[in-house]
């Protein structure tokens, strides 16, 4: 190693080379060098480069929680309280080299003194890539396959089930999406909180139950139903706690009292159809089917086929009549190439009106559904209707 005396003679020596006046250059001359190639090593693994959005250094400093998710073969995310990123390795033109204790400027200018003075940094590594963040949608697909085992199917049952749900800090530390996005989720697959866990219910005993409060409405005369007065009709066979997730997740609170309730005719009208296309195997005559379903119906309540959105589809049968079948939206993979692949499998050319439930959730900001078809599919017109097919044979 050179003495210290040495290496400001040829800090000087350099300065003077490249012809600048060392009054008008600052006193401290920076030298940076390698450690061992292991703690090169070392310290490179220990550090990733990310291209950080000014937003996140203020969620940051507000307190709020940033998280890396991603477990064995899924890919990495970045999740903040309400949005999920992918994460992309970008490339680098020039070599940047990390000095963590390197001096700018202001730092020099707080040392005292004028007398002329090396000092050695040491090189935590040269990197060619980075991270950067790209906002995707939710992956929410594992969540129904986690919840899976804590299925509820009423109190009768329960010594059978061994578990007995997650807490949303254990389905946060699981599933790739944000803490507004998970509860979101949940309340899309109708889950329900049970004792500060959450659990799925079975299509079977949710269908009953709401049957029961429909019954309870008609034998009333009414389109509107009591919550105090159905849980104590219904308290011997149903758990308060289930009456309040039924009302919750299938009727509107009344403006003028928060007790009484209106069915919505949306969601009711899905949930039987569901368990009328489950229990006849996933395939019904559509005739039938548009028969059966509006007699399971609360008077009032009218069949609409725009209410099966991404949960079933009508299609030609075998003996060319009309049939309808299941064809759930939350099945089909989240990888989009894959995803448009099996639905111009299932069926070579769909309207927009059909395809968008299939494709609307993994839209984002960046990538809208018109963007997301523009990209993965081919448009065409068939008889006066723009249609969508794939864009190369299968």
């Amino acid at each position: 190693m050179e003495s210290e005396e040495k290496e400001i003679e040829n800090a000087v020596r350099l300065l003077q080379y490249t012809k600048q006046d060392i009054n008008e250059v600052c006193p401290v001359t920076q030298r940076l060098y390698f450690p061992s190639q292991g703690e090169y090593l070392e310290a490179k693994s220990n550090i990733k480069l990310l291209d950080f959005d000014e937003q996140f250094v203020e969620r940051l400093q507000s307190g709020e929680s940033l998280v890396f998710k991603g477990n064995g073969d899924e890919k990495l995310v970045f999740c903040t309280e309400d949005e999920t990123y992918e994460v992309k390795e970008g490339e680098i033109s020039n070599s940047l080299v990390i000095c963590p204790e390197f001096l700018y400027n202001e730092d020099i200018k707080k040392i005292n003194g004028d007398k002329r003075k090396v000092q050695k940094q040491l090189i935590s590594g040269i990197y060619h890539s980075y991270l950067e963040l790209r906002l995707t949608f939710p992956k929410l697909r594992k969540l129904r396959k986690f919840l899976a085992p804590t299925v509820y199917t009423g109190p009768d049952h329960e010594d059978n089930v061994s578990n007995k749900g997650y807490y949303l800090t254990e389905l946060l530390e699981n599933i790739q999406c944000s803490r507004e996005e998970l509860l979101n989720g949940l309340k899309d697959i109708s889950a329900c909180c049970i004792d500060g866990r959450w659990r799925l219910l079975s299509l079977k005993y949710e269908s009953a139950v709401l049957s029961l409060i429909v019954g309870l409405m008609e034998e009333q005369g009414s389109n509107l139903i009591n919550k105090k007065d159905a849980k104590k009709i219904l308290g011997p066979k149903v758990p308060d706690f289930i009456t309040d997730h039924i009302l919750t997740n299938f009727a509107t609170c009344s403006e003028d009292d928060n007790d009484v309730f209106l069915l919505k005719e949306d969601k009711v009208s899905r949930c039987f159809a569901e368990a009328l296309l489950t229990a006849a195997g996933g395939t019904f005559l559509l005739d039938e089917f548009m028969k059966t379903w509006k007699a399971s119906l609360p008077p009032g309540m009218e069949v609409n086929l725009h209410h099966l959105r991404g949960l079933a589809l009508t299609e030609k049968g075998k003996s060319d009549e009309d049939v309808i079948c299941l064809f759930q939206e939350y099945n089909l993979p989240e990888n989009i190439s894959e995803r448009f692949r099996l639905l111009f499998k299932r069926k070579e050319k769909w309207s927009f009106d059909e395809i968008m439930p299939y494709i609307e959730k993994l839209a984002t900001k960046a990538m809208n559904v018109n963007a997301l078809l523009t990209k993965f599919s081919r448009a065409s017109t068939v008889n006066g209707v723009r249609v969508f097919g794939a864009r190369h044979a299968n």
